[in-house]
């Protein structure tokens, strides 16, 4: 709504409301502490909420830094 009022007061309180906030427990979140990520607030868990639907769930890895970051990981092991 922000972005569409073109009114960057209510993008920064948006933004400052989910660094507050404490960060998401869910699966998708506990996946990616598991893989080493540190999740400090609400704003971290939204980011990678938006990923996962953006690369994990449309198996785009390898357009993903993340993804190709975990890919080489897990072909050195």
């Amino acid at each position: 709504m922000a972005s569409f009022n073109r009114d960057g007061i209510f993008q920064e309180k948006a933004l400052a409301l989910l660094e507050a906030l404490g960060p998401e427990k869910n699966k998708v979140v506990n996946s990616f502490h598991d893989l080493g990520f540190t999740i400090q607030n609400a704003l971290d868990t939204q980011g990678l909420l938006e990923l996962k639907k953006s690369y994990c769930d449309k198996k785009q890895c390898l357009n993903c830094k993340i993804g190709v970051f975990i890919l080489k990981e897990s072909c050195s092991e």
